[in-house]
């Protein structure tokens, strides 16, 4: 007498695999002899894309006008979820690091006194506006002063300067909403 058997079929998506899987493909295809010099692409459409974006892979798109596309704003950090989730709020960020060590570097060796604190301070604040006025930061705050370089800092021949951004924010979803007005509505200010 055949038992009653009960199973449950549990479907998840592992990205890393689909990842592994698409590359592993255009690869064999490029080496295989009989595909030589072809030109080979894996287009996904919406759906695919809405599947690959929140584990921080972005579909490289063919878009009509425009060509190959990266379709997406994300890092492969998505997991917690911060402004470091977005390409954008990355590579501010690494421009404004890469900024602030150069003016860094002009001061090593130097003696950390409240004017030397004072003119790394201003040239990091200058640094950081132009970033501001390139919409790179909605704010900044840099502090160099003796509440970060205590005398316990300074006696062992260390020098900080603590910089706080409000990086610009993409917009990853757009919408746009339309509302059919009475005729005059909108020239007596009847509306929203």
């Amino acid at each position: 007498m055949a038992q009653a058997h009960s199973f449950d079929i549990v479907s998840r998506i592992d990205m890393q695999e689909v990842s592994n899987a698409v590359n592993i493909t255009l690869k064999e295809i490029r080496n295989r002899f009989d595909f030589k010099n072809s030109r080979v692409e894996i287009n996904l459409d919406k759906e695919d894309r809405e599947y690959l974006e929140p584990f921080g892979i972005n579909p490289i798109v063919f878009q009509t006008g425009t060509g190959p596309t990266i379709f997406a704003n994300k890092t492969a950090q998505q997991n917690p979820k911060s402004a470091l989730s977005s390409i954008n709020v990355r590579e501010v960020v690494i421009y404004i690091q890469d900024g602030i060590e150069a003016i860094l570097k002009n001061y090593l060796f130097e003696f950390n006194t409240a004017q030397t604190r004072l003119e790394i301070k201003t040239l990091a604040d200058n640094f950081l506006a132009t970033v501001q006025d390139d919409d790179g930061v909605y704010d900044f705050r840099n502090i160099m002063d003796e509440s970060n370089n205590t005398p316990e800092v300074i006696d062992q021949n260390i020098g900080i300067l603590d910089t706080y951004i409000e990086p610009v924010r993409g917009m990853e979803v757009l919408v746009q909403r339309t509302t059919i007005l009475k005729t005059g509505a909108i020239s007596t200010g009847n509306f929203q």
